[in-house]
């Protein structure tokens, strides 16, 4: 077994033919963590993506032979990511005594801070997702009198250790002496994972990504770019005065809030590990009297923009007018990566995942799911009405994943197809398929993005997301 191309969050990994294997299945893992699996490999590569930089991993592999019969797993081969941050330039303000940056804001994550010059704050992650557009802002501060100021963001999209190629600067604006704000779009075809955002203010001209001036101040963050998630439903408490959701805890992950009838927490990430279970509070408040509220969350585990499949509600309690605590379960199932963690507080009744009502609020938050279900393996099912519960399911796998020339598809099913399409993420149909396309499916033709493959049979549909790069 051998790796190359390793980047600070890909690698390809690749392994000599066995003789009588049909397919391969590969596990990953951070050396010493859980095993990530993935399974139906035709060829004898893997393009493994969204690692962590700086980090060791371990894999193996194994076969799924012509006789039905599948081989022990491999010795174990390592690799290391490259060191993501390491290699950047530095910038700095030498004097921020007069001027600093206080605020930065991408979409729902913010941070305040204070005048330092330089201040690496890449131990901070703000989720984007890949084609999607967040609304930016970074805000100065002044020791005494105020100064035009210009402001410059750029980020690493190709994650080579640099801000310099078309599209990495990514927010312009001066010179002004208060907020800044704008837009900031990700492009498509940015690289998945974590990768940088430096922000750079600088008094009387326009910053460079690698300057070192006299007056202002630079900042680096860690932006994690995901694939571009599904539109969930909305769901609020129309009156938030008199009761509101005042912490949110899952197993170390916690969050403070106040009152608004519903917030937008997705810019915080509580990681989790499928097949593991984790305590869980949610905390209510009230401005006077205390009244009996219901708590209900939700969490997408199979990433397809409901709450409605089965599993997905994890916790229910109440009537109660103090702290509700108990046990969120993530099951081994759980597709790896971001996805939407719901949070609903309803007074005098149970909440549904997509109400509005009249008192009350709901939180949303990220979940990152490590140690599940790898992106490629493992189809997400959705079943018709009336399905057996004791139906089985299809497996649908898709590889390469992303893939840039072409598709590989394994489809098992136990009933007829009844029909193939294949959609982008809006949902509009891009393809009609036949069963015959799925073995090698060209894909340089479509534009760069997330797409959705669909397989309909008598009883159920299964779904596989796929990036185009």
């Amino acid at each position: 077994m051998s790796s190359s191309n390793i980047t600070p969050s890909s690698a390809t990994l690749s392994w000599s033919a066995a003789s009588g294997a049909s397919t391969y299945d590969i596990r990953i893992r951070p050396a010493g963590g859980s095993w990530t699996t993935t399974t139906g490999i035709t060829g004898t590569s893997y393009n493994a993506t969204g690692l962590t930089a700086s980090t060791t991993y371990e894999f193996q592999v194994r076969t799924q032979c012509t006789n039905g019969v599948t081989s022990a797993w491999s010795a174990t081969a390592s690799f290391t990511t490259q060191a993501g941050g390491a290699n950047y330039c530095s910038s700095q303000g030498n004097n921020s005594s007069y001027e600093w940056i206080s605020n930065v804001t991408l979409g729902s994550f913010s941070n305040n801070s204070g005048a330092s010059g330089y201040t690496d704050f890449t131990g901070l992650t703000a989720n984007v997702n890949a084609g999607s557009s967040y609304s930016f802002s970074v805000t100065p501060a002044f020791s005494g009198s105020t100064y035009q100021e210009y402001f410059r963001v750029w980020i690493d999209f190709n994650q080579d250790g640099d801000f310099t190629d078309a599209g990495e600067e990514v927010f312009a604006a001066g010179p002004t002496s208060g907020t800044a704000s704008g837009n900031i779009s990700i492009p498509a075809s940015a690289a998945l994972g974590n990768t940088r955002m430096r922000v750079s203010m600088k008094w009387d001209a326009a910053p460079t990504s690698c300057e070192t001036f006299s007056y202002g101040e630079v900042e680096d963050y860690t932006v994690n770019i995901g694939n571009a998630p599904p539109s969930y439903c909305a769901s609020q408490g129309n009156n938030s005065s008199y009761e509101w959701i005042s912490n949110v805890t899952l197993g170390g992950f916690s969050n403070n809030s106040g009152a608004s009838g519903y917030t937008d927490f997705t810019g915080l990430t509580a990681n989790v590990t499928a097949g593991s279970s984790y305590s869980f509070s949610v905390t209510p408040a009230f401005s006077g009297s205390t009244y009996q509220e219901y708590f209900r969350v939700w969490i997408d585990f199979n990433q397809d923009g409901d709450f409605t499949d089965a599993g997905e509600e994890v916790f229910a309690a109440g009537p109660t007018s103090g702290t509700a605590s108990g046990t969120v379960s993530i099951p081994s199932t759980a597709l790896n990566g971001n996805t939407r963690m719901r949070v609903s507080m309803k007074w005098n009744a149970a909440p549904t995942s997509c109400e509005t009502f009249s008192y009350g609020e709901v939180e949303d938050y990220t979940v990152n799911v490590s140690g599940g279900a790898a992106n490629g393996s493992g189809a997400q099912t959705s079943f018709d009405p009336g399905t057996a519960p004791n139906t089985p399911r299809g497996e649908l796998r898709i590889h390469p994943n992303p893939a840039s020339d072409f598709i590989e598809v394994n489809l098992q099913v136990q009933e007829p197809v009844l029909g193939i399409w294949m959609t982008d993420i809006s949902g509009q149909i891009r393809i009609e398929l036949e069963q015959n396309d799925l073995s090698r499916f060209d894909v340089s033709d479509l534009p760069k993005g997330v797409y959705i493959l669909f397989v309909k049979t008598e009883r159920e549909q299964l779904m596989r997301r796929f990036v185009v790069q």
